[in-house]
């Protein structure tokens, strides 16, 4: 018994030692016997520097934009509508504007899809 585990044991330590070695072993035994070449190292260009031309970028007035946008505002606003609608699942609301002066609405088709009712209000109130 004693016989067949030192072999067991000597057999587990020269397995040890050739993983151990083996990545140095391996490049030492092959070294030269490939068949890569080495790749030839190629200049690296110098960057190019060119001249750019810098302007003023002067920012929007803060104030100047509020009163544009508060125009605009009172531009659009009264062509802009509320849609409440009733269907067999439930009602709902959704939006849309008015497109020209016969008063059409354009609205999204699923604010009126399966539609049983609607009702269409100004912010005017009407």
């Amino acid at each position: 018994m004693k016989n067949k585990t030192g072999k067991v044991f000597v057999i587990l330590l020269i397995a040890m030692v050739v993983l151990a070695c083996s990545p140095f072993g391996l490049q030492y035994v092959f070294r030269g016997q490939g068949t890569a070449t080495p790749t030839p190292e190629l200049p690296i260009p110098e960057p190019q520097v060119t001249e750019t031309q810098t302007t003023n970028v002067v920012a929007p007035n803060v104030v100047d934009l509020n009163d544009t946008l508060v125009a605009l505002y009172e531009k659009v606003s009264p062509g802009v509508v509320s849609i409440q609608f009733s269907t067999t699942e439930g009602e709902g609301l959704g939006s849309g504007f008015v497109v020209d002066k016969q008063g059409h609405i354009v609205t999204n088709y699923h604010v009126v899809q399966d539609v049983d009712s609607l009702e269409v209000h100004f912010a005017s109130g009407e």
